[in-house]
């Protein structure tokens, strides 16, 4: 035994001998126990506790659920703007659309890359630009700017502009 490490957990020490004639206790850990203590829940209180736990990671998935809905329609209204905000500049990406050579080619600014500006009850200012092409092919790129209105479940066109 010279040299070579100890294993405290030999049986000769689980069993109080100690290893190498020392008293348990002395110069060497004392092993784990071999049963459980009978202060431990027996498996039916683990059940009852696992149930419980579960039901409480369920209320709380459920609470953070509806919390995070709330916050993404909060945050959808702070980067998108409200619901007439987005039909304003999407009327308006389609009034100004129908009035190029090649519609099919437009690229327009996003809602984010445009200014959607609120003038009244049911008016706004819609500015932004579109790529598309001439007349002659070239794919080129134009600012636009509406002045659109709501009235019921559609939209009117005021006044629209394309260039300078």
């Amino acid at each position: 035994m010279c040299g070579m490490p100890v294993n405290p957990f030999t049986p000769a020490a689980v069993a109080g001998q100690g290893v190498g004639g020392q008293q348990p206790g002395v110069g060497t850990p004392t092993p784990p126990p071999a049963v459980w203590p009978a202060s431990a829940p027996s498996p039916s209180a683990d059940s009852k506790n696992n149930v419980t736990a579960a039901s409480g990671c369920i209320g709380c998935l459920l609470v953070l659920c509806l919390l995070g809905g709330l916050l993404k329609t909060s945050f959808e209204n702070i980067l998108l703007g409200s619901r007439n905000d987005v039909e304003a500049y999407l009327y308006s990406t389609e009034f100004v659309k129908k009035r190029l050579k090649a519609p099919s080619t437009a690229d327009f600014s996003s809602k984010r890359e445009s200014t959607v500006l609120k003038l009244g009850e049911h008016e706004y200012a819609v500015t932004g630009y579109v790529d598309s092409e001439n007349g002659f092919g070239a794919k080129i790129r134009s600012n636009w700017s509406t002045k659109v209105r709501k009235e019921g479940d559609g939209w009117v066109l005021e006044h629209v502009q394309i260039g300078d």
